[in-house]
C-alpha cells in the first residue's frame, strides 16, 4: 500500500467494551495501590534504619529523645497518609465495578475480580499494612521515647 492510497483510507476507531474499561480502571488502581505500598516499605525500611542507628548509641543521649520523636511522628504519619491514599484506591476499585454493575443486565454482570469475597480478602493486607505501621511507630514512641 502506498501512503497516499494509506492517508485516504477511512479512519477505524477501536471501541472498548464496558468490561473492557472496567479491567483497565481496576488495573489503574491496582497500580496505584502497588505504588502507595511500595513507598509505604521504602519509608518505613529509611526510618527502622535511622531508629537502629540511633538506639546504637550513635547519637549523644541528649539527642536520641528528640530524634525518637522526630522519626516515630514521621513513621506514624507517613503511614496514616499511605492508608488514606491506599483505601481511597480501594474504595475507587469498588465504585468502579458498582459503576460496571449498574450499567449491565444482571446476565452480563462479572465479579470484581474473580470472586468477590476473595477479592476483598486479598486486598486486606494492603489496608492493613499501614495500620500495622502505624502500631509499630505508635508502640516504640510511646514506650522507648
Amino acid at each position: 500500500m502506498q501512503l497516499r492510497e494509506y492517508i485516504h483510507q477511512p479512519k477505524k476507531y477501536i471501541t472498548m467494551t464496558d468490561k473492557e474499561k472496567l479491567d483497565q480502571q481496576l488495573h489503574t488502581e491496582h497500580e496505584l495501590i502497588n505504588r502507595k505500598l511500595t513507598w509505604l516499605l521504602s519509608s518505613q525500611s529509611i526510618l527502622f534504619a535511622s531508629l537502629a542507628f540511633v538506639l546504637g548509641n550513635a547519637v549523644k543521649d541528649a539527642q536520641k529523645g528528640l530524634f525518637l520523636n522526630i522519626v516515630s511522628l514521621l513513621g506514624m504519619g507517613i503511614s496514616f497518609l499511605i492508608l488514606i491514599g491506599v483505601s481511597m484506591a480501594v474504595t475507587a476499585k469498588i465504585v468502579s465495578w458498582k459503576d460496571y454493575k449498574c450499567s449491565r443486565p444482571f446476565s452480563e454482570q462479572s465479579p470484581l475480580g474473580v470472586r468477590n469475597w476473595i477479592t476483598f480478602l486479598a486486598l486486606t493486607p494492603d489496608v492493613f499494612m499501614p495500620i500495622a505501621f502505624i502500631g509499630a511507630w505508635w508502640w516504640i514512641w510511646k514506650y522507648m521515647v
